[in-house]
């Protein structure tokens, strides 16, 4: 008898794991599809890391039949070939960051000296910490926009972060582990 019960769960632990991979396998492009039309519009430039096809570029158009059609050129890769997306963006927000932190830094120690140099003309040292503030902030601020400017004309790669399972997971022959203990 509790061979039969060990056999028996054991059928259905095999049969859930064979149906949650077949599950997996159809929503795959699925899933896919509903990312990358959230996160791309039409006309945006892509870049897409394949299996076998390698890297392909162009148009984002649309993802009909479970296929991402692209043009110039215009290409259809199968949903389910994807690794890995990138769309075509600019580099303001590092740009921004980058002069902020730089033009932010050389105001700060502008103020510290010119603050400086006021106390050691035996003037009132009081206003050198609002100086040094307001000199910082203003190197922040210009930096932020000098190198937002600058960051607005580099183009960049930015990845589209999909639900896609990477090589290694998906070209992995299959394995189960299954452990039994009978007592009686």
């Amino acid at each position: 008898m509790a061979h039969h019960l060990a056999g028996a769960i054991l059928t259905v632990l095999l049969g859930l794991l064979a149906a949650t991979a077949a599950a997996v396998e159809r929503t795959e492009g699925a899933d896919l599809g509903a990312t990358l039309l959230a996160r791309l519009r039409a006309g945006d430039r892509i870049r897409i890391a394949t299996g076998e096809a390698g890297t392909v570029e162009g148009r984002f158009v649309t993802l009909q039949d479970g296929e991402v059609v692209l043009e110039g050129p215009a290409r259809r890769v199968r949903a389910g070939d994807v690794q890995e997306v990138w769309k075509r963006g600019r580099a303001t927000r590092e740009g921004a960051v980058l002069g902020a932190t730089v033009l932010g830094l050389a105001g700060a120690v502008f103020g510290f000296v010119v603050a400086a140099g006021l106390c050691e003309e035996g003037q009132s040292c009081s206003p050198s910490a609002q100086l040094e503030l307001a000199l910082t902030g203003i190197g922040v601020g210009v930096g932020a926009l000098v190198g937002g400017g600058i960051g607005a004309a580099i183009p960049r790669w930015v990845e589209v972060k999909v639900a896609v399972p990477k090589p290694s997971a998906r070209w992995r022959s299959p394995s189960v582990v299954v452990g039994v203990s009978l007592a009686w």
